[in-house]
């Protein structure tokens, strides 16, 4: 027969020891009220089924108590133990597990026998939870404000950790709350209330070797009530070895529950971690949004400086004849300049190679390294010669270019100084008034197209850079 597959089977959930308890005995002294102080959620699913079956009032007392259970008749009381309990009446049983303090549990217990004695009713069983290790012999306070100053320890907001006295520097078991400095002290710890409590009265205690401990308050009139609750108890009785190995569960358990607390310091870290590197994608994309933006803005620039140029070099076509034979001319120069820059690479690669030859041939016999040597050499005086020569050959057209330029730069100057001179002036007014009188035309604008003409050459240095 084939294995059923892991995800048909139903996986049952279990119960943790303190609702387990609760729900059995609250079953078997037939309980029809039932109280459940401080949060824990299998204690009150568990309490669910006796309100379902068997019609028992269950009223659950926790200050942070959580709204609404399922549509179920639960009556949730979110206020403290010792304002709700008043408000309760015909209490049957309840079970302990909220705020671990000597003064919460020893004064829960004094109101509940007073209004035992009020009603006529016996004690009702009392399920205290939490009288084992850590808060038997040391305060937990959930909200140190509604502790009297009279009862409350000194404390601070640090874990526990097993087999230890002081409290953990940075981690440990409930490291969330804040516990009492020192341990062991007079009216200190649920154990030490109920041991308080119990002095001179006439009621029973039994201790429940579960975890973290829970312990049991009832009067003989229940054993003779109830047939069944005195082998219950007795169920409950084990030898001091399996009490050791379940306080050894008991601290294997605290260190589990220590694990998955920093665990889940580890979890939210990484959280933490990982909305700070969200918000630095973030920044980094708007940051790449913006950058493009500007990458945008740059090339439109880029676009409208091109079209500035691209005028600016119509604007020099545009310029008189002479200047563009004088262009004409300086351009034929530079390309011969560049030619022989040309010439001179290539010589020099000639050069290269040849040394590169030159070294390729040391490995040769001796005689013919030093003919070849001396032939290379002759060759790389000669190329040195020639480029000598080419370099002031450059130079001196270089100069040469620079003197036309020096030429034509005194022409314009001299053109310039004669047409605004008093003699061309006077020359100029002579001569129009002259066709004037004569009924000729106007005197053509030789001065306008002189000014044009020397307007394009400096707009040609300036673009030549000469």
């Amino acid at each position: 027969m084939d294995e059923p597959r892991e995800d048909m089977l139903v996986k049952p959930r279990t119960l943790s020891m303190p609702a387990q308890i609760g729900s059995s005995l609250a079953e078997l002294i037939e309980a029809r009220v039932i109280v459940q102080i401080g949060e824990d959620d299998d204690l009150t699913a568990a309490l669910q089924r006796e309100e379902r079956e068997h019609g028992a009032e269950i009223h659950v007392v926790d200050r942070w108590a959580k709204a609404g259970q399922d549509g179920s008749a639960i009556v949730l009381h979110e206020a403290l133990a010792l304002n709700a309990l008043p408000r309760i009446e015909g209490i049957d049983l309840v079970v302990m597990q909220g705020d671990p303090n000597w003064y919460t549990t020893f004064h829960v217990l004094e109101l509940l026998e007073r209004q035992s004695q009020r009603a006529g009713r016996h004690l009702p069983c009392v399920l205290v939870g939490n009288v084992g290790w850590p808060y038997g012999r040391r305060d937990g306070y959930l909200d140190p404000g509604v502790i009297p100053d009279a009862y409350r320890h000194p404390y601070e907001r640090r874990g526990v950790l097993p087999g230890s006295s002081e409290l953990a520097e940075d981690q440990g078991l409930f490291a969330d709350r804040c516990h009492a400095i020192y341990e062991n002290d007079l009216k200190n710890g649920v154990l030490t209330a109920v041991e308080d409590f119990l002095e001179g009265r006439a009621l029973s205690w039994m201790v429940l070797p579960v975890p973290h401990g829970m312990g049991l308050i009832y009067g003989e009139e229940m054993l003779s009530r109830f047939s069944g609750l005195k082998s219950w108890l007795q169920d409950w009785q084990v030898s001091p070895r399996i009490d050791r190995l379940i306080q050894a569960l008991g601290e294997e358990i605290a260190a589990q529950e220590m694990e998955v607390q920093r665990l889940a310091r580890r979890d939210k870290s990484l959280e933490e971690e990982r909305a700070r590197l969200g918000e630095m994608t973030s920044a980094g994309e708007k940051e790449m949004a913006w950058l493009r933006a500007e990458l945008d803005r740059e090339k439109k620039k880029a676009v409208e400086l091109r079209d500035e140029l691209a005028a600016a070099r119509s604007a020099r076509d545009a310029g008189g004849r002479t200047l563009e034979e004088m262009e004409e001319r300086l351009a034929e120069q530079v390309r011969q300049l560049e030619d022989k820059k040309m010439d001179l690479a290539r010589m020099r690669l000639q050069l290269e190679e040849a040394e590169a030859r030159a070294a390729c041939a040391v490995e040769v016999d001796g005689a013919r390294r030093e003919e070849e040597s001396a032939v290379v050499g002759r060759k790389i005086e000669e190329l040195t010669r020639a480029s000598s020569s080419f370099e002031n050959k450059y130079r001196t057209r270089s100069q040469q270019v620079s003197r036309l330029v020096q030429i034509a730069d005194s022409l314009v100057e001299e053109i310039e100084k004669h047409l605004s001179s008093w003699t061309w002036r006077i020359g100029s007014l002579g001569v129009s008034m002259a066709r004037v009188g004569t009924l000729r035309g106007p005197v053509p604008a030789s001065k306008l197209k002189v000014h044009r003409i020397i307007e394009s050459y400096r707009r040609f240095r300036s673009d030549a850079r000469l």
